[in-house]
């Protein structure tokens, strides 16, 4: 390990121990909690666990019940054992972040430690894990797969992706990149359109996500399945959330639903779907970025959308950062982070005023949330038209000439 990435690494690990340390006094001295809900659901479903029991035990465990096995310390160790456990798995994250640059020969050390500072000391990053969401440990998940692939390990990088699948179904969205990039580029030769590579992808992470899964259902049944897979398909949140549909589904919750609103809800599905199917097609050889913006455009469009979902896609941008044309228009780049960040913060604003002050506001909170999916449509197209779509894969070898940075030199 380089001593930069070491740096980085030290100085990201001592912030997210401030902040872990600040969120134990918080929660001991103040009425609003730094203690994300879902913690204190991770928990007892590890509780139930402990006790010989299903973690569905616990109302609103939606998760492979992998996670609360994995947090079973939460009661035999810690309590902080799983925050503790995502710090650790936010910071390979940081590691495989710096390794993705150097691997498309970003050279100069003020861009290596800028676009890893990103990651690393991004307080937005930091807080959701030390809150103690489970984020990080799909993100590390994902990132070790795609990291795999680029190094040519086959194997691991799809028994990798049938977990990251098993753990959490989002990735599943990534099937269609990563199997048509196993092309002629990626192996340096003339390939058929059924390869082995594609083949072999696609028995491993099959096998891997379909052992998985079916462990867990031999243990808990129909309600495994019911909890972490099909109720997202289904599921409808009232309570206030980033989503353009979250009015629709607060009003269809005081009336009985009729079969025109349940079809109504999976229509939903149909423009976010379409969009990252053709995103897919259209990307698949720039892999990275391909995964990006099908995440970017899975969230935007989701019924349900909190900041935790922030993370998914978060964790892509700084390796795609140096091959954007957006690094040679610093104003329109700045544009859109100020829209990213000033939206929430209305958003915000107004979820305050009815969680805390009682207002009853629910339309202008849904006008905030539109006004943020604008925002967002705004930087994928901005992202869209300034990428220059380059294989990640030539010859077989990772692309040296993937990045431009004539115009970015190391001022050392």
């Amino acid at each position: 390990m380089d001593k930069t990435l070491k740096v980085l690494l030290i100085l990201g690990t001592l912030l997210r121990i401030g902040f872990l340390i600040y969120g134990l006094w918080q929660d001991k001295h103040m009425l609003v909690k730094f203690t994300d809900i879902d913690y204190s659901v991770f928990t007892d479903a590890s509780r139930f666990v402990h006790q010989k029991q299903s973690p569905y035990e616990r109302a609103t465990y939606r998760y492979t019940p992998l996670l609360a096995w994995i947090l079973v310390p939460n009661i035999t160790i810690i309590p902080e054992f799983g925050k503790i456990l995502f710090i650790i798995c936010d910071l390979i994250v940081g590691f495989f972040i710096y390794e993705f640059l150097k691997m498309f020969r970003v050279k100069s050390k003020v861009m290596l430690v800028t676009l890893t500072s990103l990651w690393l000391l991004n307080p937005f990053v930091i807080t959701i894990s030390t809150r103690g969401s489970a984020e990080s440990i799909l993100d590390m998940l994902v990132m070790a797969t795609l990291y795999c692939f680029a190094t040519k390990r086959l194997t691991l990088g799809s028994i990798l992706y049938g977990f990251s699948v098993h753990f959490k179904i989002y990735p599943i969205l990534y099937s269609l990149p990563i199997l048509y990039i196993l092309d002629s580029n990626y192996h340096g030769v003339k390939t058929k359109l059924i390869n082995s590579s594609r083949i072999k992808f696609f028995v491993l992470s099959a096998a891997t996500f379909f052992l998985l899964t079916g462990i867990m259902y031999k243990i808990y049944g129909m309600e495994f399945l019911n909890e972490t897979y099909f109720y997202h398909l289904i599921r409808k949140d009232h309570r206030h959330n980033f989503s353009i549909y979250f009015y629709q589904m607060y009003l269809s919750m005081s009336v009985t639903e009729s079969l025109f609103s349940k079809i109504l809800g999976l229509l939903t599905f149909i423009p976010q779907m379409l969009l990252i199917f053709l995103i897919g097609l259209y990307y698949y050889k720039d892999l990275i970025f391909c995964c990006f913006l099908q995440t970017y455009v899975f969230i935007a469009y989701q019924k349900v959308c909190t900041s935790q979902y922030f993370m998914w896609y978060l964790c892509f941008l700084p390796i795609i950062i140096p091959q954007s044309k957006l690094m040679k228009k610093p104003i329109q780049a700045a544009l859109l982070i100020i829209a990213w960040v000033v939206t929430q913060a209305i958003y915000l604003s107004s979820a305050f005023k009815l969680e805390h002050q009682g207002q009853n506001n629910y339309v202008n909170i849904w006008y905030t949330e539109l006004l943020f999916f604008a925002a967002n449509i705004w930087i994928i197209f901005s992202f869209m038209k300034n990428n220059n779509n380059t294989s990640m894969f030539a010859h077989g070898k990772i692309n040296k000439n993937k990045y431009d940075f004539k115009t970015i030199e190391d001022k050392e």
